[in-house]
């Protein structure tokens, strides 16, 4: 019987864990976008770090020079944080 609520609880767990892997989702890919065009973790001073720089301005509509996410991503980004 403990085994079986062993199995149980790890089960649980991992669902748990793959859906907000799947609800991050979009954001990792606006993150991934941002990386692809040179926007990087430590680059404050050339005005290149992947949040402020980048992915903070896409999901607040502006345009990043390099970097294409669509609609449907940006929008999933959004509603991820609102929660």
């Amino acid at each position: 019987m403990k085994t079986f609520v062993l199995v149980l609880t790890t089960l649980i767990s991992i669902l748990s864990f793959a859906e907000e892997a799947e609800k991050l989702q979009p954001c990792m890919e606006i993150k991934k976008a941002c990386e692809s065009a040179g926007f990087k973790k430590g680059k404050l001073k050339e005005g290149k770090t992947s949040v402020k720089d980048c992915m903070f301005k896409i999901t607040n509509g502006e345009i990043v020079s390099g970097v294409t996410v669509g609609a449907d991503t940006i929008n999933g980004c959004k509603e991820k944080h609102e929660k």
